[in-house]
């Protein structure tokens, strides 16, 4: 007969602003939750707007101002409008259509496996001194495969931290981090930069009806902010969380050595073909580019108010560049 385990001690609260921090966190409601608060609170604004006589003017396609009135929600007519206008309100929402071609191409590589592979790899093959910053910096990466970073790496760090011997506790809590701070602030091109591109054109249309924001207009921002959260993480990590791990008594243990969690033959195969198949396609997008006879290539003097083809073609690269390999 199996014994039964009793209920497990309660467990201390944490003491300092860090405790602070931690309770504030776990009292915030579920996500579901927020967007329904979020959503009632969108019928009440148009509610006490309609009210208050809000109003605006909007420049239309033709470039036409014309006034609009705010309208409330809750009435017989706003609801009216909110049934018969939902598919397309959905439908002609900018940031859905690049989201939905750019996940095309992130869906095949995070179900083939590559890009678990490709983070998997970073993560086992680094020196010791270094792995603190390789875990955050993988983790700030993962966003390329959308939300499998906080379901592969945890786990991961976890046999990683214990083969080097240090807390699997802290391995988990620094790549966690890496994947929930850098979701933003990725030094590579992710469908988050097609959705803020889509809702950020919306926008400036409202000024300016013809106006195209560039998919890559953030890059610069993405890949500086990536290194200072590495950074700042790095400091957290070490400084701050690696004492109270010791402090508490979770800092013990060692787990399997390296070469066990390595990856197998084929795996190390197939990601070898990948990222030839990757460097080929790259090469080739410049090449098109550069060259005269290239499908991304712009005459000069192409009209300098319009972006470059290779701009405004940066989804379809995108899905290429996560498809083929």
């Amino acid at each position: 007969m199996s014994r039964r385990e009793g209920p497990a001690p309660p467990r201390e609260p944490v003491r300092g602003w860090l405790g602070r921090i931690e309770r504030v966190g776990n009292a915030l409601p579920d996500p579901l939750t927020l967007f329904a608060l979020g959503t009632a609170l969108v019928f009440l604004g148009s509610w006490l707007g309609e009210r208050a006589g809000w109003s605006c003017t909007v420049l239309d396609a033709r470039g036409v101002e014309r006034v609009e009135h705010a309208r409330s929600l809750l009435s017989s007519d706003g609801l009216r409008w909110l049934a018969t206008e939902l598919v397309p309100i959905y439908v002609n929402f900018k940031p859905l259509g690049l989201v939905l071609c750019a996940s095309i191409g992130v869906a095949v590589a995070e179900k083939s496996g590559f890009l678990a592979a490709a983070l998997r790899a970073v993560l086992l093959y680094v020196p010791r001194a270094l792995l603190t910053p390789a875990t955050l910096l993988v983790g700030v990466c993962s966003s390329l495969a959308s939300d499998a970073g906080f379901v592969v790496l945890p786990p991961l760090a976890a046999a990683v931290y214990r083969s080097f011997g240090r807390p699997a506790a802290l391995g988990i809590a620094t790549v966690t981090a890496g994947v929930a701070v850098g979701f933003g602030a990725n030094p590579f091109l992710t469908s988050l930069d097609a959705v803020l591109a889509g809702m950020t054109e919306q926008s400036a249309r409202l000024i300016e009806p013809a106006y195209v924001v560039n998919v890559a207009c953030n890059w610069h921002f993405k890949v500086v902010s990536a290194l200072l959260l590495v950074l700042v993480g790095w400091f957290v990590s070490e400084r701050i969380v690696a004492p109270r791990l010791a402090r508490t008594g979770l800092a013990n243990g060692a787990g399997a050595p390296a070469t066990e969690l390595a990856l197998p033959r084929s795996e190390r195969r197939g990601l070898a073909c990948a990222f030839a198949a990757l460097l080929l396609l790259l090469a080739l997008f410049v090449l098109n580019q550069q060259a005269e006879w290239g499908f991304l290539h712009d005459p000069p003097g192409a009209g300098s108010a319009a972006q470059p083809t290779w701009v405004r073609a940066i989804i379809a690269l995108i899905v290429a560049l996560f498809l083929i390999p």
